[in-house]
């Protein structure tokens, strides 16, 4: 039988730079365990940010996609701290699609899982959040946006405006978590690496103040989002968005965890 812990541990944090805005800060982190294995994530206490194409993404942006820049404010939640590995899908789902013909950009506990649907990556967090009793979820964009930005929120990438220094893009492999630097909230992989899949439907951006916005009521695509190892620089970006199918397995895309 398989063994679920959780284990909170609050920290203490003072994260600042100079933003009209407060900038979201850590206020604790939890532990998840499953059978041996340990996921790390990160709580940021009601933060907000201004989502979209700021001035720093530049010419690099898709303005038709990535504006009107709006402010946001989120409720408190969790995210993780490296993608889903294949180690810990296989904790929860089995052998599942871990086979060389299905991870076909590598194999591996330690490698983020991939080639997967933003609906195979839904019955995981359903799976994981019977198994634990927490109610995980995929981030919704804004979610996702606001943890890549971290506590400075002017980096071009998630950590860095040189995506060299935290990203790993334009490889025919995906690589190890943590192996490139993280932002200043210590979140890995933001940019690049494997695609992430959110929650929301995908739509245009709406103006205005907004709380803890969740995207479109319904659709036809949902929101994919920081690049992977086979994307360009662009696609990386914090601001950066693109669309997929639900039911297509997408070779680059995988996912990290939200809790609430």
């Amino acid at each position: 039988m398989k063994r679920y812990a959780l284990a909170a541990v609050v920290m203490a944090a003072a994260l600042f730079c100079g933003c009209e805005q407060d900038t979201p800060v850590i206020t604790g982190t939890r532990t998840i365990k499953v059978d041996g294995l340990e996921y790390e994530m990160i709580f940021l206490q009601q933060p907000d940010f201004t989502m979209g194409a700021t001035a720093e993404q530049g010419l690099m942006a898709n303005y038709a996609t990535e504006t009107p820049t709006h402010s946001v404010q989120l409720t408190s939640y969790y995210i993780g701290v490296t993608e889903v590995t294949q180690g810990l899908w296989r904790a929860i789902m089995g052998d599942s699609l871990l086979t060389e013909e299905r991870q076909v950009l590598g194999l591996g506990d330690n490698l983020p899982v991939h080639n997967i649907s933003w609906e195979d990556a839904t019955e995981f967090v359903n799976k994981i959040s019977l198994s634990t009793g927490e109610r995980f979820a995929l981030p919704t964009e804004a979610e996702w946006e606001c943890a890549a930005r971290g506590d400075v929120q002017d980096n071009v990438y998630s950590g860095s405006s040189t995506l060299e220094n935290v990203g790993w893009n334009g490889y025919t492999e995906v690589k190890k978590v943590k192996t490139k630097g993280s932002n200043g909230f210590g979140l890995y992989d933001m940019s690049g690496n494997v695609a992430e899949y959110c929650t929301d439907w995908y739509g245009a951006y709406s103006s205005g103040n907004q709380i803890a916005p969740t995207g479109p009521a319904s659709g036809t695509h949902i929101v994919v989002r920081g690049g992977s190892v086979k994307s360009d620089a662009n696609e990386c970006r914090v601001s950066a968005r693109r669309k997929e199918l639900p039911a297509d397995a997408i070779i680059d895309c995988g996912f990290r965890l939200a809790l609430h």
